[in-house]
């Protein structure tokens, strides 16, 4: 009996089961991941940007032989404001309109294509961005040959770029599925005939007009039926008696 249940029947069509994978990509396309991943990466990168991404030595005859550092912001120019466009864009597609969220996930594709190069040129050219610094430090123009290596924090960078990659593709995957801005503000569709397409219904289905209606129609909210004020009553000298 149990071998027989366990059995699916002839024609009876099979539920794939889910997989983790797939549980993981449903919630990477949700729009609190998609922000939280862009936004984290984003501060990440500026939180590195001011540690040392690089060191070396010199041997000059007016410097002498001394060693020398460099940080992300200052091998990196632009780093700083990139990651900060990176944030903001992420903040706008999952707030946005369509058309802001559209323009917004381009944004941010460019400003994560932009980190991964500043980041990378760092990475693979170290000794060719701290020698225009420190020839730059001492008010000399062009390099001074310097022998440089990367650290660590470069690295760590990259891996906050990824986190927030991680987002931008949660986001281009899902954003077709978000649901748009509140429409509480946004004037309700009206039908053909110009009349509002979903009106409010009062008892017994009888539709009720509310303030915004009459403004949209030129009435005066405060007046009556008979062209005068509603509850405004007014007391005339002689009822004064």
């Amino acid at each position: 009996m149990s071998g027989d249940a366990a059995t699916p029947q002839a024609g009876m069509p099979s539920v794939p089961a889910a997989t983790p994978a797939a549980g993981v990509l449903g919630r990477l396309r949700t729009k609190p991941a998609a922000l939280v991943l862009a936004v984290l990466g984003a501060g990440w990168v500026l939180l590195t940007s001011s540690r040392t991404w690089a060191t070396g030595t010199v041997h000059d005859a007016v410097l002498g032989a001394s060693t020398v550092t460099g940080t992300g912001a200052d091998l990196a120019p632009g780093l700083s404001a990139v990651a900060l466009v990176l944030a903001a864009a992420a903040i706008a597609v999952v707030t946005g309109g369509r058309v802001v969220r559209l323009l917004s996930v381009v944004v941010e594709g460019a400003a994560l294509a932009g980190l991964v190069a500043l980041v990378v040129r760092v990475i693979l050219d170290p000794s060719g961005l701290l020698g225009p610094l420190v020839a730059g430090r001492v008010a000399r123009s062009g390099s001074v040959p310097t022998v440089a290596s990367a650290t660590d924090w470069p690295w760590l960078a990259l891996v906050g770029v990824l986190v927030a990659l991680l987002g931008w593709v949660g986001a281009v995957l899902g954003m077709r599925r978000w649901s748009g801005p509140s429409e509480r503000y946004e004037r309700r569709p009206r039908a053909v005939d110009g009349s509002d397409a979903a009106p409010s219904a009062g008892a017994r289905g009888q539709r009720v007009s509310s303030v915004w209606d009459q403004l949209d129609a030129g009435q005066d909210p405060t007046e009556g039926e008979d062209g005068v004020g509603g509850d405004r009553s007014e007391v005339g000298p002689d009822s004064q008696t």
